[in-house]
């Protein structure tokens, strides 16, 4: 068995604990491709996850927006797609319309992007496809581009949306953690005509309220 082999594990062992995952849904026979793959149990436990992370967010998430006075939102990473979980929109605020429950491309997006660096690259070239669509004329369109851009923004910690996602409409984002390891992404979405120039204040802004929130979420630097 291949699971005994790659964890050492004796092969009983390893018995029983797979009928233990089979008995509680966290995983389930793989009847196409045999094997095993993860069961609905996973699926139900990241709908909890996700539906407490949103009010012990959402403070932090109306303080950065009253700060900067532009749109701050909170997202995951849902395969090449980031999901919107929460928006808070004060002053200027970029939309009037809600992104809560909306996807938009990881690839060409400030909160997708800073989720696909913390990512292992093996997981993300696994995960997105060679050529990427585009969105506007700045969108990166090769999985080698992202790459290359994923590897600057582990070094930061800092993701930009320069247009790529929308024309006239730019971003920053950064990723947070809870204690156990789950990710979500902090982005202020600023029109293009406030961003530039003003880079380094929204990232900073952004930057100290992802050390507020992640340890609010009992999530550890060290």
């Amino acid at each position: 068995m291949q699971i005994s082999e790659k964890s050492g594990l004796p092969r009983s062992t390893v018995h029983r604990i797979v009928r233990s995952l089979l008995t509680a849904n966290f995983i389930v026979a793989d009847l196409q491709n045999g094997g095993l793959r993860l069961g609905p149990e996973f699926a139900r436990l990241a709908a909890v996850s996700r539906v407490q992370l949103v009010p012990r967010v959402r403070p932090f998430l109306q303080k950065l927006s009253r700060h900067v006075d532009e749109g701050a939102s909170l997202a995951v990473l849902e395969g090449v797609s980031v999901r919107f979980l929460d928006q808070a929109i004060h002053g200027h605020g970029i939309r009037a319309v809600s992104l809560v429950g909306s996807t938009l491309p990881a690839h060409s997006t400030a909160n997708g992007k800073a989720l696909l660096a913390a990512l292992p690259p093996r997981t993300v070239e696994a995960t997105m496809p060679v050529k990427l669509a585009r969105l506007t004329s700045k969108t990166l369109v090769t999985r080698r581009a992202l790459m290359a851009e994923l590897e600057s923004i582990r070094a930061t910690g800092t993701a930009y949306d320069l247009e790529e996602n929308e024309t006239g409409v730019c971003a920053v984002g950064r990723v947070v953690n809870d204690a156990v390891g789950n990710l979500a992404a902090i982005t202020i979405a600023v029109p293009a005509t406030r961003f530039y120039g003003h880079e380094a204040k929204l990232a900073e802004a952004l930057a100290a309220i992802v050390v507020d929130i992640n340890e609010a979420l009992g999530h550890s630097a060290d």
